[in-house]
């Protein structure tokens, strides 16, 4: 934290789970957010945020719309 400005890294462990037509398959991915945030008058506010990641596993169709 520096001021009104903050950094964040959280570890993540995602699971997506598939409808409609990839009933039964699932995707889930590893990595790490990296967050940038900033305090306004209202509180803290994300302004950046990026994901890196560094394992997937599964069908990764069960992200598109279904």
């Amino acid at each position: 934290m520096s001021g009104d400005r903050a950094r964040s890294l959280t570890y993540a462990r995602v699971h997506h789970q598939g409808a409609g037509p990839f009933a039964g398959r699932s995707y889930e991915c590893l990595g790490e957010y990296d967050d940038h945030w900033a305090r306004t008058p209202a509180g803290w506010l994300l302004t950046s945020r990026v994901f890196a990641m560094t394992m997937s596993i599964g069908d990764v169709g069960v992200l598109q719309p279904g």
